[in-house]
């Protein structure tokens, strides 16, 4: 009797060896956020970067302003033809609203609100 060894069950098939391997980790400089190579712009000096800061008495007059008329941010947002997210951000100081949209919320609130300050003005 003769047997024959095959090397394989099924010799049909091609099996070749796969090896899977990480992407290379960008450097520090290169960013990745999909910026186009371009990633935030760090101070060199040691300097911190600052964000605007929101006066306490707008975040707390559009709150006051709503509020008198009965509205939830809900409401507020729909008035305004904006996310109820963006009302929240601006009460509670987590972005700037510009003069113009401030201009907005006051004629839909029907009241007067305090105007972002300018950095070039405050100098």
């Amino acid at each position: 009797m003769v047997y024959h060894i095959m090397s394989s069950p099924y010799p049909h098939q091609d099996w070749e060896t796969v090896v899977l391997k990480k992407k290379p980790e960008p450097s520090k400089g290169q960013g990745g956020g999909g910026g186009g190579g371009r990633g935030p712009i760090i101070p060199e000096d040691g300097t911190e970067m600052k964000r605007k800061v929101i006066p306490v008495a707008l975040k707390t007059a559009i709150m006051k302003a709503r509020v008198a008329k009965k509205w939830k941010q809900q409401d507020l947002a729909t008035k305004l033809g904006v996310p109820v997210k963006t009302v929240n951000e601006y009460e509670s100081g987590k972005a700037n609203p510009s003069n113009a949209f401030i201009h907005k919320m006051e004629l839909a609130l029907g009241v007067k609100l305090p105007r972002a300050v300018n950095q070039k003005d405050k100098i």
